[in-house]
Formats: structure tokens, sequence, C-alpha cells
């Protein structure tokens, strides 16, 4: 039996944890340094929902927007994961909206910065996209996968995200757009601009057939939209393929707009 009332002092080391549907609180005897964090397990996700419900019942906003908290600023890091591992993701994006990535040097064996947002079924019906992104300033390394990469998990829509000033090199590919039958949801309204390309396999590449799914329960009604994808201002040399472009039969990728942009093949090719 857990008591409703408790009250305590917190000594250095000591972790207080708050139950759903609670409340806690607390204040500072002198200067001290602290450190708060904030964490939940998945069955907590139903708690705070419900709390968020309650809110906007009685039209009372909130303190301070966790999502700010969550997708907010991603500025000044240095990442350095080892290229010989597969799936190294130096930054991944899920369902996050209003955030901004800049003035960081990525080293990934997967994806230097990837967005998705949820995986078929499970992403359709929770139908939380990402959107409203800005990427720049960045210079990365992904020899064996993509600089800039959207989906394949993107069910529940990716939506106007900005690239522009990034430095590739050596990477594998430098924009990629990855879906297939069962995902549903779309990408629409990216805008790439700025970009320079050093030693790369491909500088575009989009697959509408990529075959993984979670389960069985994937739809095959659920096709996905690929629309109003826009690679301006970019230089790229020592390519081996400009682009790999594979839409899908049954529902086009359209849209797409390529402008100004120069690529040198490589020699060896």
């Amino acid at each position: 039996m857990v008591p409703l009332h408790i009250s305590r002092f917190q000594e250095p080391g000591n972790f207080v944890i708050t139950f759903p549907r609670s409340y806690h609180g607390g204040f500072n005897f002198g200067l001290n340094c602290e450190e708060a964090v904030n964490f939940a397990p998945a069955d907590w996700l139903p708690y705070g929902g419900s709390g968020a419900e309650r809110y906007e019942h009685y039209r009372r906003p909130v303190v301070l927007s966790h999502e700010q908290l969550l997708c907010g600023v991603v500025k000044g890091i240095t990442i350095l994961a080892p290229v010989r591992y597969l799936n190294t993701d130096g930054i991944n994006l899920d369902s996050c909206t209003n955030t901004r990535i800049e003035d960081c040097y990525i080293v990934s064996g997967d994806d230097c910065v990837a967005m998705k947002s949820g995986w078929d079924e499970y992403g359709i019906a929770y139908g939380m996209p990402t959107q409203q992104l800005v990427i720049r300033w960045l210079t990365c390394i992904s020899p064996t996968s993509a600089v800039i990469a959207l989906g394949s998990e993107m069910s529940g829509d990716i939506q106007d995200v900005r690239a522009e000033d990034i430095v590739a090199i050596n990477s594998e590919k430098g924009v990629r757009i990855k879906t297939g039958v069962g995902r549903g949801g779309f990408v629409k309204d990216k805008y790439v601009k700025g970009f320079t390309m050093h030693t790369m396999k491909w500088a575009f590449w989009m697959m509408g057939n990529y075959g993984s799914h979670p389960d069985d329960k994937w739809d095959p009604d659920a096709i996905p939209i690929i629309q109003n994808i826009n690679y301006q201002d970019m230089v790229a040399e020592n390519v081996t393929m400009a682009a790999r472009l594979e839409g899908i039969a049954s529902n086009p990728f359209t849209g797409i707009c390529i402008s100004n942009v120069t690529i040198g093949i490589s020699q060896f090719t």
C-alpha cells in the first residue's frame, strides 16, 4: 500500500520516483547543485495521454511543452560511431515537430541523420508525424549508408523538411528516401539546398519497394505517397552513380524537382 502523502529530505545520491497521477514539488535549502531527470516506462504512456486530455478538457495550459523538451535544438555536437558496425545512426528523429539540427560533425556506420514516424499499421494508428525540421551546417561521413535519410518507417507522415549547407564526404548516399507498400503515410515538401558531396556511391536514392515489416498484420492497401521533393544548388564529385530512383508502379512518386545540380562521375565507374 503506497501512502497518499509523503514528505522527505532528498540526500545526495537519492532518487525520488513519482507515481502516475501524482504530483511532486520541492524547494531547496541554500545554495546547491542538483539534477532532475524525467523518465517513464512504456506502460506510463496511457497515463500521460489521459493527463493531456484532462488539461485540454479544462483548458488549462501546460506549464511547459514536453514536445519542446524532447524535440528542440541539437547544436554543436560531434558524433563518432564506428563505421564498420551497422545500425549506428548518428541522430534519429522519430515523430518530432519543430526541430533544428545544426553545426554538427557526424561519422556513422549507418545514417547520419534519419527521420521516421512509425512503422506500418502501428505508425498509422498512432499518427504522430515528423514535421517542420531544419537541418543545416553539418559535415557527415557515412561509408555504408545515407547522410540524410527519410524512412523507411514513415507511416505517421514526414513533412516540411529543410536541409541546407551540408558537406558529405566518402558516403554511400547523399539523400535517401526509403519506403514500401504497407507503410501508408506520406513524405511531402522536402527541400534540400547547398549540398556539397565528395566521393559518393549515389547522390540521390529513392526506393519504393522496401519490404521489411514488423509482423504479418501490415495492410497491402496502405500505399505511401512521395510528393514535392526538391533538390537545388548541389555539387558532387567522384560519384559512382548520380541517382537510383525506384518508385511504386501503382502510385508513382510525383513532384520531384532537381535544379542547378552538378555531379561529376568517377573515372573508375
